[in-house]
């Protein structure tokens, strides 16, 4: 039997590798992936039919098939179905060693996390085809599918669903996170604004000194990055979607980031196509700054400003950076582009950077489709987890500049919300 599956799969091996779908006919290729497919599948899973050696000689006649063009007309006989086993996951029998690679977050702190996000292991709810399953299952799950590239017939073993009802798990929790959470990155500027003065001293203190003096209110940075999503297959969307710059379809999201490497305002995405400076003004974020701190009576003298780079227009709360070669340039404009460069690309480049590393569900376009599922909710989420990632263990960014980020108990704002003290 081993030794037949092992054939099988060199055979197989060797016909991905010489096979070409320019040399068959349109009705041809369908038929000839969809035996490809037939043929990985049994190896992947084993569910060879009970008569193995009847199968093994259908299977090298459809590989015969693809490679000599003919077509293969055979009855085929069903699979045999594989009973899930129901694993009832639950952050308690999660596997420790499986922890921080599968979620990116250790055991001990999940309790807190999901504590913190109003997840409750002993509730249960449903889904949209009428499945209940636990609350804290889901989560993890959601936890586990964006830091992963797998997919779902490859979770399907280990958390014991069929694919469809952990697409509906994924889609349930993205969701009640994004419109439940989603003030936290979107409307939070009046939760950071008693910080804003501990910023500015983070951020003159990794500048070289003397800081030039257009800087001297700068403490955060502000920059917009692209999210590569599928093909939306023409039409006005792909136009829009549509990346000159980066020649990819995409989505465009701006952050203001803060020295202490969390992600302190985020808004909804724009189009591949847009410049940064539609999502500076449709963010608004520019007079938001201004207003809370006007609403906290500090002087305009003193109000932290966001630096950003060169392809912005100046604003009150925005400076950005010198455009033109240095021959054009003043000297002390030259300086200040080379003093606040490390800067501003450690703080707002790097926490993108990490988003993806801890979220690398986002980092593959063809996984994104704009039109099957909510790439701009998932991002946002994704942002969130960072953000929760930060409180509880560091990050770069804060090291660079030594500017500590808040707990997590009270970025969740979890003493508002009436939920018992934990530190983390």
């Amino acid at each position: 039997m081993n030794n037949q599956v092992g054939t099988l799969k060199k055979a197989a091996k060797r016909t991905q590798l010489k096979f070409r779908y320019s040399s068959l006919k349109p009705n041809e290729r369908l038929r000839a992936k969809m035996l490809q497919r037939l043929v990985h599948k049994l190896i992947r899973t084993y569910t060879i039919l009970p008569q193995v050696p009847a199968t093994i000689q259908l299977l090298f006649t459809a590989l015969q098939f693809i490679r000599m063009r003919r077509r293969l007309l055979t009855n085929y006989c069903p699979l045999v179905h594989v009973r899930l086993q129901r694993t009832n996951m639950s952050r308690l029998n999660f596997p420790v060693q499986l922890c921080w690679g599968r979620l990116r977050f250790r055991k001990k702190h999940l309790g807190n996390l999901m504590l913190a996000f109003g997840i409750d292991d002993r509730t249960k709810v449903t889904l949209e085809n009428g499945s209940r399953i636990n609350a804290g299952e889901c989560f993890l799950f959601m936890l586990a599918r964006i830091a992963s590239l797998q997919t779902l017939e490859q979770h399907e073993k280990f958390w014991g669903w069929t694919n469809d009802v952990l697409s509906r798990m994924f889609s349930y929790m993205i969701s009640r996170i994004y419109y439940g959470f989603k003030h936290l990155i979107q409307d939070s500027l009046n939760f950071w604004q008693p910080s804003f003065a501990y910023f500015i001293r983070c951020f003159q203190k990794s500048i070289n000194l003397p800081v030039p003096v257009g800087c001297l209110q700068v403490g955060c940075s502000w920059d917009a990055t692209i999210i590569g999503v599928a093909n939306p297959g023409g039409g006005i969307i792909q136009q829009v979607l549509w990346n000159g710059k980066d020649r990819v379809h995409a989505i465009k999201f701006g952050n203001l980031a803060f020295p202490n490497g969390m992600i302190g305002d985020m808004q909804d995405c724009e189009a591949g196509s847009r410049h940064d400076e539609v999502q500076v003004t449709s963010s608004d974020i520019n007079d938001r700054l201004n207003i809370v701190q006007n609403n906290a009576g500090i002087v305009l003298a003193e109000h932290m400003i966001a630096y950003a780079d060169k392809g912005l227009m100046n604003r009150s709360h925005i400076r950005s950076a010198f455009r033109g070669r240095h021959d054009n340039l003043a000297l002390w404009q030259v300086r200040e582009n080379m003093v606040m460069k490390a800067p501003r690309g450690v703080s707002s480049e790097l926490p993108f950077g990490e988003i993806i590393q801890q979220s690398k569900f986002i980092s593959y376009k063809n996984g994104l489709k704009i039109q099957m599922m909510a790439v701009n909710q998932i991002y946002i989420v994704a942002a969130i987890m960072h953000n929760a990632h930060v409180c509880i263990y560091g990050s770069k960014v804060s090291e660079y500049f030594d500017c500590q980020a808040p707990k997590l108990y009270d970025y969740m704002q979890c003493a508002a919300r009436g939920i018992p003290f934990f530190d983390c």
